[in-house]
């Protein structure tokens, strides 16, 4: 195996003895992402975009608010991720939901703490599942405070090797 590796470790299965031409062909990423962000929100997915152009070369496919039709969504995400060789995944905050217990009959140690907990859009969990479904390495980029839950679990992330996950 380790003679078809070339010089940067990549394996590429033309390779001859003697012959190395390098893959120019472009490698395009689906990006999972909120439809509207907030300021911070849109200049950490700005950041990390231009990073991962200018260093890598990478091309990238997202879809627009606009692009996502009345009915076959699914389809539409599908076929857009099977020209991909991979997913990056921005988990970042979409809704801020306040939950506890309080009823006045409750004693205090029976009530729960009110606790602000923030979740991502299902649509970013809907996309991460299918990129899971299609075998396609992601990166998912949970933004601090978002709630692991879902395909995001880390019983689920810990077991998958082409789920990785930073905070």
């Amino acid at each position: 195996l380790s003679t078809y590796l070339d010089e940067k470790g990549i394996f590429h299965s033309d390779y001859t003895e003697g012959r190395y031409e390098e893959d120019t062909s472009q490698r395009y990423v689906f990006v999972s992402r909120l439809g509207l962000m907030d300021s911070m929100q849109q200049m950490h997915y700005d950041r990390v975009i231009s990073f991962l152009e200018t260093e890598y070369g990478l091309k990238f496919i997202t879809l627009e608010r606009s692009k996502y039709m009345n009915h076959g969504q699914l389809n539409t995400i599908k076929d857009q991720m099977e020209l991909c060789s991979g997913v990056l995944v921005f988990a970042s905050s979409y809704l801020h939901v306040l939950h506890g217990l309080e009823h006045e009959n409750l004693s205090s140690k029976d009530r729960k703490t009110i606790r602000n907990h923030s979740y991502t859009s299902p649509w970013i969990q809907i996309e991460t599942a299918f990129a899971s479904s299609l075998k396609l390495p992601t990166l998912m980029v949970l933004e601090d405070g978002v709630i692991h839950d879902g395909i995001f679990d880390d019983k689920i992330t810990e077991h998958d090797s082409l789920l990785h996950k930073i905070v």
